[in-house]
């Protein structure tokens, strides 16, 4: 027995050695890159000198290995500490946009700037929109300032005031582009990405991430910024009023799918999604996007029979959608990964889907610098990972038990975004909804068919208007099944700890769980070997 054990063991680590090491040389380039970005970002956050020391520390170990004739591990090294010097640059302009210390001490009297995002409706009723500052205007003391961004004029409106004087904010406080602020707003102002605005008396509320409070009687929109924000505006408008014509009732849910706009979404719908497991559904994501361009690729390559064509109509419908319904972290991470896939394709270079994620993972910092510590791009990049990394592993588990193919796949697909997603769902909110597994699995099917339908019959209905009541119908009795489903898993309670010690314990045994699920092939390969050489030991 302990010979038996002894050989298990002694196999069991010669497999994992060997796994370790091909794993380590399937790791490209941009792989590399990207877990240095991570690195620098997460990790290390604001810590952005022990970055750069350790990007020179990398480097500098690249060198060596180079010298000593480790070209491959030499390179990693290097390219490491590219993604940590990466990252700590996207860490110093997500700072810069932070609300200057040297305001802290001024009582602001005015705003102006323009959205950087779509209006969005609060659980409490007010609006948040999330602005970028240009000018404001602030006093202390009878000493009234007037700021202006990106140049910084700083006008004094004190006569009895010098340049000099103390109390007056000084020029090092802030940054050159002004900082950015969210504004909750009691009332819905019509108002999109783009769109510029001035807010008397502003009350802040937050200092950390610059949160003001404004009454509706001092906001006031100025209309786009520019000639594109003015052509995004009304295309986003005339497709919701094509949703509205053909979806009926289901218009607040269809609108939530196909837009991303949750205001006219009731309450109980949204905590039905969330208690359900199902609140990415919600939340416009890949999902969505491959959605939609899956049924573009598919009627254009079956109409024009060019499968190339229809890749890049298909990327080019996803770069125009996108833009009508808002670069959201989850849709700018769908959106770099499909055109990094489509030009990687079209120059004979094909890169696995962890290197096209890295690749997605850097230009998203590059784009949204200040997005990489929000909820939904943490989640959105987490869910990729664990579809990349799990599902094959967890696939081979699956496979041994009776469950059909379809099924199978479905299931492994819930459970690897599930995996790589708890843990900061666990930490942030303190609950673990197991049954989002099976709504999401019984939900797929659904929102695929009422979301193609939904684009089918907003091309449809727009050339032909009275068609518009066959889909009505049909979208209601769709958003009514999609509803049923998720109001049914609320109702089984979420695996839930209030209390630090408690979510530790449920991350501890995802953690374990994960690990013997990417181990069993290991351990099954071992157990295998084991049996073998018993059988072929000499009586």
């Amino acid at each position: 027995m302990a010979h038996d054990i002894r050989a298990l063991v002694s196999i069991l680590n010669i497999e994992l050695r060997q796994s370790f090491r091909s794993t380590l040389r399937r790791v490209s380039f941009p792989v590399a890159a990207g877990l240095g970005a991570f690195t620098a970002v997460y990790p290390l956050g604001n810590l952005v000198s022990i970055s750069f020391l350790a990007a020179f520390c990398c480097a500098g170990l690249g060198i060596a290995l180079t010298m000593k004739r480790g070209a491959w591990f030499s390179r990693l090294a290097v390219w490491f500490s590219v993604g940590l010097v990466w990252g700590a640059g996207s860490v110093l302009a997500a700072n810069s946009g932070k609300f200057p210390d040297a305001l802290y001490s001024w009582q602001i009297t005015s705003l102006s700037g323009w959205s950087i995002k779509d209006a969005r409706k609060t659980a409490s009723g007010n609006t948040a929109l999330d602005v970028a500052v240009s000018s404001l205007a602030c006093r202390q003391e009878g000493v009234e300032v007037q700021m202006e961004f990106p140049r910084l004029k700083t006008t004094n409106k004190a006569a009895n005031m010098s340049t000099h004087d103390e109390r007056r904010p000084q020029r090092h406080g802030f940054s050159e582009r002004g900082f950015n602020a969210l504004l909750i707003i009691d009332a819905e102002p019509d108002i999109a990405a783009g769109d510029l605005f001035t807010a008397q008396r502003p009350n802040l509320i937050a200092a950390d991430n610059a949160m003001f409070f404004i009454r509706r009687d001092d906001f006031s929109s100025l209309g786009p910024v520019s000639r594109l924000a003015v052509l995004r505006k009304s295309a986003r408008k005339t497709f919701q009023d094509i949703i509205r014509r053909i979806s009926g009732r289901a218009f607040p849910l269809a609108d939530a799918l196909l837009l991303g706009i949750r205001n006219d979404l009731d309450a109980n719908v949204t905590a039905w999604f969330r208690d359900s497991g199902c609140a990415h559904i919600l939340a416009l994501s890949g999902q969505h996007l491959s959605i939609l361009c899956s049924l573009i690729s598919f009627i254009i390559a079956k109409t024009m029979k060019k499968p190339k064509l229809a890749g890049w109509l298909s990327l080019f419908f996803a770069i125009l959608f996108v833009g009508i319904a808002g670069f959201s972290p989850s849709l700018l991470r769908a959106l770099l990964m499909f055109g990094i896939g489509a030009v990687t394709a079209a120059l004979d270079r094909p890169q696995p889907p962890l290197a096209i994620l890295s690749l997605a993972f850097l230009l998203a910092l590059l784009f949204q610098p200040a997005e990489s510590k929000s909820l939904g791009f943490m989640l959105s990049y987490l869910a990729m990972i664990g579809l990349i990394v799990f599902s094959e592993p967890l696939g081979l588990f699956i496979s041994n038990f009776s469950i059909p193919d379809v099924l199978a796949k479905v299931l492994t697909a819930s459970v690897s975004a599930l995996c790589a997603t708890s843990l900061v769902s666990v930490t942030t909110f303190g609950r673990l909804p197991l049954i989002g597994i099976i709504t999401s699995a019984l939900a797929g099917p659904v929102l695929l068919a009422f979301m193609w339908l939904l684009l089918a019959g907003s091309v449809i209905c727009s050339f032909l208007p009275p068609l518009a009541c066959l889909f009505i119908p049909i979208h209601e009795y769709l958003a009514s099944m999609l509803l049923a489903i998720m109001k049914t898993g609320a109702l089984v309670p979420a695996l839930s700890a209030e209390k630090e010690p408690g979510r530790a314990v449920i991350c501890t045994g995802i953690v374990l769980i994960c690990l013997f699920v990417y181990a069993y092939p290991l351990l099954e390969y071992a157990f295998f070997e084991a049996r073998q050489g018993h059988k072929k030991k000499p009586p």
